[in-house]
């Protein structure tokens, strides 16, 4: 089954700032989001739509292309920044 992923899926990380959600992931510069909690990601409004108030303090799994693969994460979405 080869799975081809077209550029039109998936959200790119552009950056990833300290003491976020993502960095503590190991979400890093360049992935390519696919799936969130098994969701297929399309574009940055998929995840925003997926990123609500139930998916706070709860652990997530990421579906993430990296340099051709792919790679699961996990990620607890928080509000705001933590100190």
């Amino acid at each position: 089954s080869d799975q081809r992923v077209g550029q039109e899926a998936g959200v790119m990380v552009f950056s990833v700032e300290d003491g976020t959600p993502a960095k503590k992931s190991g979400l890093s510069f360049g992935d390519v989001i696919l799936k969130f909690n098994g969701k297929s990601i399309s574009n940055s409004e998929d995840l925003t739509g997926l990123l609500g108030e139930e998916a706070i303090d709860r652990l997530a799994k990421l579906s993430v292309l990296r340099g051709g693969n792919v790679v699961e994460l996990e990620i607890t979405p928080t509000t705001g920044r933590e100190e």
